[in-house]
């Protein structure tokens, strides 16, 4: 199954669509991965945590949908790629902002349950 932000590959979509599908993919993302930290790993720092999950995931997006796939041209390892990418990133984001910061197995649940509902989103709009 593709990224949904790359299921028109000839941009029949127009660019202003697809950039919302995005934005508010990525909001939902990032909503859901700091509201699961500050719940449980005590984040206090939220308006950090937001905005330094915002800029991870807008440079992981940048970085492999935008430059790695269509060189890769395989969303499977592109989408594991970015779920990897970010578990480790949300890892150390969580260890310097949380009272009780997660392990590396719970930043890799946190970050395939954040992919996967910007997947959702993506693929219902």
């Amino acid at each position: 199954m593709a990224n949904p932000v790359t299921l028109d590959p000839l941009g029949s979509l127009g660019p202003v669509v697809r950039t919302g599908v995005i934005c508010v993919a990525l909001a939902v993302e990032v909503a859901l991965v700091s509201a699961i930290l500050i719940r449980f790993c005590g984040v206090e720092r939220r308006a950090m945590l937001v905005v330094t999950l915002l800029i991870l995931n807008i440079a992981t997006f940048y970085l492999f949908i935008v430059l790695v796939l269509p060189m890769a041209g395989n969303v499977f390892f592109v989408e594991v790629a970015i779920w990897l990418t970010e578990a480790l990133l949300i890892h150390r984001v969580a260890r310097s902002l949380g009272q009780r910061p997660p392990g590396m197995g719970m930043a890799l649940g946190i970050s395939l349950v954040g992919n996967l509902a910007s997947f959702l989103v993506g693929l219902t709009l």
